[in-house]
């Protein structure tokens, strides 16, 4: 099959939370990254997500630097594809972003792998826990922004 996407997908798998509303209540979906682009994210959990939900993302961020090894962005996002997939263990929710929350977008994008050309240069993944409570830390602000550390 014949990917038609204009923007390449880069495989990472970060913890997220998906927050989405059933019966008029927020209800929070925790899950795990399968891609992401600078324009969406594909992510497995164990809930369906209806197809046309809006939705607000949050993801934490691998960055690899000692003192700040993981961020929280918030993206707000559209259900673009749903489908159930047993070798994944779950629903993969397509997710198209509409907008990012403070600084965001600009983090997203400093701390994406570059195996697609984009994003930040490589860097030391940093080893996660089985489970990890999202979100953790809120995104600083971006004139808070950690420096890009580039590995030795």
């Amino acid at each position: 099959m014949e990917d038609k996407r204009k923007i390449p997908r880069v495989l990472v798998h970060w913890h997220s939370a998906i927050v989405s509303e059933a019966d008029g209540e927020p209800v929070t979906t925790q899950g795990m990254t399968y891609d992401i682009s600078d324009d969406g994210v594909s992510v497995i959990c164990h809930r369906s997500i209806p197809v046309d939900d809006v939705v607000t993302v949050y993801l934490l961020i691998h960055t690899g630097i000692e003192d700040h090894p993981e961020l929280v962005i918030e993206a707000q996002g559209k259900v673009i594809y749903n489908v159930f997939s047993g070798e994944q263990g779950g629903f993969r929710l397509g997710i198209r972003f509409i907008k990012f929350a403070g600084a965001s977008e600009k983090i997203l994008l400093k701390y994406m792998p570059t195996n697609s050309g984009f994003g930040a240069p490589p860097h030391k993944t940093v080893p996660q826990p089985e489970t990890t409570a999202l979100p953790a830390k809120t995104a600083p602000a971006e004139d808070e922004a950690p420096a890009t550390v580039r590995p030795g």
